[in-house]
């Protein structure tokens, strides 16, 4: 009797083993697998954090200059940022700013970036515009003279002071690879003239280098007036028999007279006294054509 009992009661405690590892064995197996998938990830992890997240060099603490230039793209930025030796990978590096958002927020300057910063501290200087601009914005308005421009050169911070920018305008001898900047010095009576330039550099606004000279500035002015004045302009000047010094100027006296909505009809006033002879009775009346 008691031997059936106690036979009862081993079979019965092997039941209920048997019954708890049933529950427990897929949980343990569960437990390895994901013990083994966390492993492998992060031994992939690091890997691939080692290869191509991680700061380039830990240790190196010094700040090497990076400059990013105007309308340069996401892809030449991590290429130069990859060449400097700052990233590891220019491809992860764009990847990363395009899932970020930041491929159209690197801002033009010049930065101090360590070999111990991350990607992401990279990424992040170069959208916040922390760096030292290397291009600036300058305006000539239509109607300002050179001495008006120049004082506001000198406000804006562009030159100290505009002894310099002044005199190149008023000699213009630097410019005579310019066509119509060598027929005033030659026979445009640049004698008479306060500033041979004056009327030669062409409103707009313009994107310049924060290092440009007073020279670059200029040659930048005169190279749009160039462009402005095309050659249905020469062809139409040729056609009143007016050379394109006399058109500069009588487009500044009309500029300085009227309005810009009676532009033409001062214009054709200004025509027909030229077709008489007649003076052309400007409140400038200084000027030559």
């Amino acid at each position: 009797m008691n031997r059936d009992r106690d036979y009862e009661e081993r079979e019965y405690g092997l039941y209920w083993y048997s019954g708890l590892w049933r529950i427990l064995r897929p949980i343990l197996v569960g437990i390895t697998v994901l013990v083994l998938v966390i492993g492998i990830s992060m031994t992939v992890w690091n890997k691939l954090y080692g290869s191509f997240v991680a700061p380039v060099d830990p240790e190196d603490t010094r700040e090497y200059t990076f400059e990013v230039g105007s309308g340069e793209s996401l892809n030449r930025v991590a290429t130069n940022l990859e060449d400097a030796g700052l990233i590891r990978s220019r491809s992860v590096f764009k990847y990363y700013c395009d899932f970020a958002g930041m491929s159209q927020k690197i801002q033009v300057g010049s930065y101090a970036i360590r070999k111990d910063m991350s990607m992401n501290e990279i990424a992040e200087l170069l959208t916040t515009g922390d760096g030292n601009p290397l291009v600036r914005n300058i305006t000539l308005i239509p109607g300002e003279t050179i001495e008006e421009f120049a004082a506001r050169l000198v406000k804006n911070g562009v030159f100290e002071s505009s002894d310099a920018f002044l005199a190149a305008c008023k000699d213009g001898k630097t410019f005579r690879e310019y066509y119509y900047i060598d027929d005033v010095l030659t026979s445009g009576h640049p004698e008479e003239r306060k500033y041979v330039l004056e009327g030669y550099l062409a409103p707009n606004t313009y994107e310049v280098y924060v290092t440009a000279t007073e020279e670059d500035i200029i040659r930048k002015l005169l190279s749009q007036t160039e462009t402005a004045f095309t050659v249905e302009n020469q062809e139409r000047a040729d056609e009143l028999n007016l050379t394109m010094d006399q058109v500069m100027t009588l487009a500044s006296l009309i500029e300085k007279e009227a309005k810009e909505s009676d532009f033409p009809k001062v214009s054709a006033v200004f025509h027909n006294r030229l077709k008489e002879g007649m003076k052309l009775e400007s409140d400038r009346s200084e000027e030559r054509l």
